[in-house]
């Protein structure tokens, strides 16, 4: 796989309407257009999304974020389902297909377990598929992390060649 690769990663806040308590569907549908032309360009897209928790807490009609991790991890629960229906819809529209890929930063920080995520997401862009990421575990404290963490290891498993754009 010779074809330029990268990660865009979009965060809760370019998803969700804060004020509204609602999905941003047009932020999410010029997500998946800018996928569509880099596609047809020929690169190879590895999507990273947030926003769960906050699709979440739009289906079950909160206006506040809970603090405690498993209410956030419940949410998450909920709002994943909906999510990736969300970009089933929109990636179809635009002739493409996406793939949920569900990893922890542990499964990237596992010598073995990165080499089978390598192979899957090697094996899913050969297909053509937009493979979608859900960010769904963030670091303990002291761990460093976050957001760069989840690019740092998505880079390396595309390949250090690869190519990072934050929405």
């Amino acid at each position: 796989m010779h074809a330029p690769r990268g990660v865009i990663k979009i965060g809760t806040s370019s998803l969700i309407n804060e004020g509204f308590h609602s999905l941003n569907l047009s932020n999410l549908a010029r997500v998946c257009e800018v996928i569509k032309q880099l596609h047809n360009e020929g690169h190879f897209v590895i999507l990273v999304s947030s926003g769960a928790v906050g699709v979440g807490c739009q289906r079950l009609g909160l206006t506040v974020r809970p603090t405690k991790l498993a209410q956030k991890q419940a949410l998450a629960a909920v709002g994943q389902v909906h999510l990736m229906r969300y970009y089933q819809d929109f990636f179809q529209a635009l002739g493409l297909t996406c793939a949920q890929v569900l990893l922890t930063l542990e499964n990237l920080a596992d010598r073995s377990q990165y080499i089978n995520a390598r192979s899957t997401f090697t094996e899913l862009l050969a297909y053509g598929a937009i493979p979608v990421v859900n960010e769904n575990v963030r670091p303990r404290p002291g761990e460093g992390g976050g957001r760069g963490a989840w690019v740092v290891a998505l880079r390396r498993a595309l390949g250090e060649t690869s190519r990072t754009r934050w929405v």
